[in-house]
């Protein structure tokens, strides 16, 4: 199983080339913008893609981030939440959590 990190970018990057499918030579900033939260309260994820975007896209990074949170709609997530000037929020699921967990607990290099 990938990093629960490139999971959530995969998803980021979906949504972006979705809602933006002609800036497609932006691709490279999703994965730079995805870190682990510095909070719990701000779920398990956050990125700072949107206001990355905002002067590219002459468009205000709160507006982007609320696109995007609402194309972000996926099982995987409990919730996407924008905060602040931009920021997206993501809480993982629970089953996804666990999965994950499940999957490294019987991964064949644990423990060596």
């Amino acid at each position: 199983m990938k990093p629960l990190k490139f999971i959530v970018s995969d998803a980021l990057k979906k949504a972006f080339t979705q809602l933006f499918p002609d800036q497609s030579s932006l691709h490279h900033l999703v994965e730079q913008s995805v870190s682990m939260s510095s909070s719990p309260k701000f779920g398990h994820f956050q990125s700072n893609l949107a206001m990355q975007l905002s002067k590219q896209l002459k468009m205000p990074p709160r507006q982007i981030a609320s696109q995007i949170s609402s194309t972000l709609a996926c099982s995987d997530f409990a919730s996407v939440d924008v905060a602040g000037p931009g920021f997206i929020n993501i809480t993982l699921a629970t089953h996804l959590i666990s999965s994950y967990c499940n999957q490294q607990l019987h991964h064949s290099r644990l423990g060596c």
